[in-house]
């Protein structure tokens, strides 16, 4: 099994390098520019622009089975190496979180399955892992004779636990006016930073969370049938979230050239933004019913997954790589989100035997959950 790394030398791309090779797969680690990834435990390394004419032809060239795109920001890149890998020919994964991108990447379907090609969006810690969890948690509520409602989904992530400018710009990106979500049926679109909600997440404790643009509330009501699906993010410490509002707000992020210098601008100065944090990231998901028993959680699911944000993400994207070159799940020729694409409970257990922790709430409190 031979797969390509699209944005190797990031910190995500080098996550999911690491998790292939300790699996025994031959990688490719593949970027911008070759130097990026000449120090990397790769079996071969090649310079690969998604944006260039000649893409998918460069990438047809080098003969790999599957293609994993983690080269961000995706409202940027995230449709041009899809369509990279489609023109080559060569079955996909990506880890991308911005929920425009994926929507415009999923409207890519016909021509994928045109090309037969099978591209899985979204698949990393979340969306991804946060997608599989809700996934499971739906069909634990269904066997129980209940109806899904409502599903929740809540992002934490800390700068101390993540590198790059990528990440820099989707955060202003998630931040950025109107984001999507799920009301009554209906699709809504609501202020980014707004209706804010305390949670508890193990590791972190209770957390404000802030409507986020993420792709769950895009994917999810289709897939899980849920009246409502709301996606909150927060960055730790908490500080952080009202300096993101007040940027956002002031216009400061207002359009693509303007978030990409002020991500440069954060990047050059983040380490002032790494005091306070901890090398740890968390996503938090809740499934109810929300029948007249419902209400109070009576019929409720309540998942968690902690740990490393480039081992969340790169063991997520890993391990969609290696089900879909190895046929474990017979994904459909087409653009799929994760949830669509793969058996939950068989892709949750793959990435529970990595550095990943999930947890079930029980009783109100978090227990680890050794498997699904």
């Amino acid at each position: 099994m031979n797969v390509a790394v699209i944005g190797a030398g990031g910190d995500i791309g080098r996550g999911v390098v690491d998790d292939l090779k300790k699996s025994g797969i031959d990688v490719v680690a593949c970027d911008l520019k070759e130097e990026a990834v000449m120090d990397m435990d790769a079996d071969e390394t090649a310079a690969l622009d998604v944006t260039a004419d000649d893409a998918g032809e460069r990438l047809a060239s080098l003969g790999v089975d599957v293609a994993v795109g983690t080269a961000g920001p995706f409202y940027a890149l995230g449709v041009p190496a899809l369509e990279t890998a489609i023109d080559a020919g060569v079955d996909y994964v990506d880890v991308c979180d911005d929920h425009d991108a994926t929507e415009d990447e999923l409207a890519l379907s016909d021509k994928a399955e045109e090309r037969d090609v099978s591209a899985v969006v979204g698949c990393g810690w979340t969306p991804g892992i946060s997608n599989l969890l809700v996934a499971d948690a739906v069909d634990r509520l269904v066997s129980e004779g209940a109806e899904v409602g409502s599903v929740e989904v809540d992002w934490i992530g800390s700068a101390a636990d993540a590198e790059g400018v990528a990440v820099v710009a989707h955060v202003f990106h998630t931040a950025s006016g109107k984001v999507p979500q799920y009301v009554d049926g209906e699709r809504v679109e609501v202020r980014a930073g707004s209706g804010a909600e305390k949670v508890d997440v193990p590791g972190f404790g209770d957390v404000k969370t802030y409507a986020s643009g993420h792709p769950e509330s895009v994917t999810l009501p289709a897939s899980t049938g849920a009246k409502n699906v709301r996606v909150h993010g927060a960055l730790v410490p908490g500080w952080q979230n009202s300096l993101v509002r007040a940027v956002s707000r002031a216009g400061l992020v207002s359009t693509r050239s303007r978030k990409d210098r002020m991500a440069r601008y954060v990047h050059a100065v983040e380490g002032l933004f790494e005091v306070g944090g901890k090398q740890e990231s968390a996503v938090r998901v809740r499934v109810t019913d929300d029948g007249e028993d419902g209400d109070d959680g009576e019929h409720a699911v309540e998942y968690a997954a902690t740990g490393r944000m480039r081992v969340l993400t790169g063991c997520a994207a890993s391990v969609g790589a290696q089900r879909i070159a190895g046929d474990v799940d017979e994904v459909e020729a087409g653009a799929h989100p994760p949830e669509e694409a793969f058996e939950a409970a068989g892709f949750l257990n793959d990435v529970g035997e990595r550095e990943v922790t999930f947890h079930e709430k029980v009783d109100g409190d978090w227990a680890t959950k050794e498997g699904f």
